[in-house]
């Protein structure tokens, strides 16, 4: 948990550099995270400061904007294009079937 800059090595000279935004890491229910955050060092432990009040008040929750796609979805999706563009589509079909009763009956959470 703390305040730090990424360092990478450069592709043309193999020099290792610091990146220029400072970025703050914590840990949060058992994840670790990592945010950019600002190229100002102030602003950086601010923001460290805030997150860990947050967390210690019981107020700080993940944002979440992005919304995961469901099986079903992704399977229909490559099912059409399985259909327009291969000779396998049958087989396709079955494979979809047999992995969407696995992860139907197995409690799949990430």
């Amino acid at each position: 948990m703390s305040e730090y800059k990424r360092k990478y090595r450069e592709r043309k000279s193999g020099k290792i550099v610091e990146s220029k935004n400072w970025y703050i890491s914590y840990y949060f229910e058992g994840k670790k995270i990592s945010e950019s955050v600002s190229s100002n060092k102030q602003v950086s432990e601010e923001a460290f400061k805030a997150v860990m009040g947050e967390i210690a008040r019981g107020k700080y929750s993940l944002k979440s904007d992005k919304k995961r796609p469901e099986f079903e979805d992704c399977a229909k999706v490559y099912l059409e294009y399985s259909k327009a563009n291969k000779r396998s589509y049958e087989t396709d079909i079955t494979m979809f079937k047999a992995l969407g009763a696995f992860l139907m009956t197995t409690n799949y959470q990430e």
